[in-house]
This record gives C-alpha cells, sequence and structure tokens, in this order.
C-alpha cells in the first residue's frame, strides 16, 4: 500500500511538472487535462483521479512551487556567501521564474494568463513580504560592513528593488523585444543597487 501512495505522489509530481511546461509553452486557457495526461502519458483517468479540474491541478502546482521558492530564499539568506553576493542570488532567484524558484522557467516564455492566473491564486503577497524582508537585513547586513551608504534607508530600498523586478517581469512578456535577454533586465537592477554603494 505505501509503494502504491509513493506511486500514486510520483505520479502526481510529473502531472503537475508537464502542466507547467505546457501552460508556459502554449498559455493556460490553451491547455486541457487530457492534453496533459497524453503529454505524460497517463490515462483521462488517471489525471482526473489526482485532479478535478485545470484550476485545482494550476492550485496544486501553484502551492508547491510557493513552498520552493520561500525555501531557495532562506537558503540564500542563510548562507555563508558574502553579503552583496547574497543579496544578487537573492534577486537573481526571483527573476527567472513564476511560480517558485526550482522550475527554471523564464518570464520571457510566459504567457499572460498564466502570470495573471498566479497573481490573483498564488501566495504572492507573502513571497513578496519574505523576499523584502531578507533583502532588507542583507542591505542592513551591508550597510554594517561599509558596502552600502548610511544615508539609504534600506527598508525603502528592498521595497524599490522588489517593484523593479515585479514591474520588469510584467512588462517583459508583453513587449520581449525591447530587452533582448534577461541580462539585460537585470542588468537595470545592478545600476540601481551600484547607487546604493560606497
Amino acid at each position: 500500500m505505501k509503494r502504491t501512495k509513493e506511486e500514486a505522489e510520483q505520479t502526481k509530481r510529473k502531472l503537475i511538472d508537464i502542466a507547467l511546461s505546457e501552460f508556459v509553452k502554449h498559455g493556460f486557457e490553451n491547455i486541457t487535462l487530457e492534453n496533459i495526461a497524453e503529454k505524460a502519458n497517463v490515462t483521462r483517468g488517471a489525471i482526473y483521479w489526482h485532479f478535478n479540474n485545470k484550476e485545482d491541478l494550476m492550485d496544486s502546482l501553484i502551492k508547491i512551487k510557493d513552498a520552493e521558492s520561500l525555501e531557495h530564499m532562506a537558503m540564500i539568506y542563510k548562507s555563508d556567501m558574502p553579503v552583496m553576493k547574497k543579496l544578487f542570488e537573492l534577486i537573481n532567484a526571483n527573476f527567472p521564474v513564476v511560480p517558485g524558484q526550482k522550475a527554471g522557467v523564464h518570464y520571457a516564455k510566459l504567457k499572460i494568463d498564466l502570470y495573471n492566473y498566479y497573481l490573483k491564486n498564488g501566495d504572492n503577497r507573502k513571497i513578496g513580504k519574505t523576499f523584502v524582508k531578507y533583502t532588507e537585513l542583507l542591505l542592513k547586513q551591508a550597510q554594517k560592513e561599509g558596502k552600502i551608504k548610511k544615508e539609504i534607508n534600506t527598508g525603502e530600498a528592498a521595497y524599490v528593488i522588489y517593484t523593479i523586478i515585479g514591474g520588469l517581469m510584467m512588462r517583459h512578456p508583453v513587449n520581449p523585444g525591447k530587452y533582448k535577454s534577461m541580462q539585460s533586465l537585470r542588468n537595470i537592477l545592478k545600476n540601481y543597487i551600484k547607487q546604493l554603494e560606497n
């Protein structure tokens, strides 16, 4: 029985991973549970055993990716890296993906409907608050080490960094031709952070 339960969980995770890939490639509205079942090489009955509908699958996907995102941010913050490297790692971790970090899905590939669904249904506020909290703590540490100007309000700066990321990522799927790569978007943030440095 235990093995059957483990296999069921593995199948569910496989379906979620395939769903994420398909939603990104084709858009949330253009993919059905039947499409995902076919891609995963499982029966329609199998996918409906795990999920009531497409929205149920998406909710499961978001919960997993949100948890991974929070775990990944905590890991970066607690690491032994130099403070400025931690700051840039934290920023990079929040740049390329939605939802969560480890899926590695670039915003440039995201369809607007998937992004909007996440904003409405994901634990976006908790992730945003966590990112701002860690960013502010790292900026304060950088101030103590003399790497950031003393007159900088670290709380405001952390929120500006978060807002820049959100703004750039919302605009990029709409107008991807404006920036040729994700690196060019990161450079905008690097230029802002340089203004904070001593």
